[in-house]
């Protein structure tokens, strides 16, 4: 509202207004006077060039709503940027029931879908047979919602039906009032390490023992 020069107590009027309230009422939760309200409508009467509260109101919304529009594409094509960079990493959304709502060049990279293929289906098809038999999808669902972020760390399914080990995260998307919009899921192919893992496991080695300087350390 910067552009028509709107203060914050003559937004606060507005949108309380927009919300159905008179001026008493407003005037009554803002702890302010009759008379201040009166002056602030007669204020942005002339700078909105609006004859009645009325047309404050809806010539204050309409540029509200475009500022919105604007600050979201911006939003929206800061993202695709960044999302479409990232290559070797699948970034995508899901809904509340796990409906696909988005794809990036990391998807088919990792998955082997193409954007067709994927947006609109079910996430649960990355899960392999056994994992979608004990509901690993709503678990890591309800892990997020929990606490913030789950781990992504299991064998998914490609499109082919082959499996690679994930490592990755899902974190909830949330609006201004906490409240769940969807969920984001990064993952990457981490097959390789993880394969490397178990073979030096297998010969006595545990990464996990790794000292500071690089050098391993056998279990003994």
């Amino acid at each position: 509202m910067s552009e028509l020069n709107i203060t914050k107590r003559e937004l606060e009027i507005l949108l309380l207004a927009a919300d159905g309230m008179t001026d008493k009422q407003i005037s009554s939760k803002l702890g302010v006077s009759m008379s201040t309200i009166s002056t602030h409508w007669v204020r942005m009467r002339s700078k909105l060039d609006a004859m009645s509260r009325g047309q404050v109101i809806a010539k204050a919304m309409s540029s509200m709503y475009k500022d919105a529009e604007k600050e979201l594409r911006k939003s929206n094509e800061l993202y695709k940027i960044i999302v479409d960079t990232l290559s070797d990493l699948a970034v995508f959304m899901l809904a509340h029931d796990r409906t696909l709502l988005s794809w990036n060049p990391g998807v088919e990279f990792n998955l082997g879908y193409t954007q067709e293929e994927f947006v609109g289906k079910s996430a649960d098809m990355i899960f392999n047979p056994e994992d979608r038999k004990i509901h690993a999808a709503q678990q890591e669902q309800a892990t997020a919602e929990e606490h913030g972020r789950a781990s992504d760390e299991r064998w998914h399914q490609r499109k082919d039906g082959s499996l690679f080990w994930s490592l990755g995260v899902m974190i909830p998307l949330r609006d201004d009032t906490n409240k769940t919009i969807c969920y984001c899921k990064i993952l990457r192919d981490n097959t390789r390490h993880k394969i490397m893992e178990e073979a030096l496991k297998q010969v006595g080695f545990d990464l996990s023992s790794l000292q500071t300087d690089g050098m391993m350390r056998s279990k003994a």
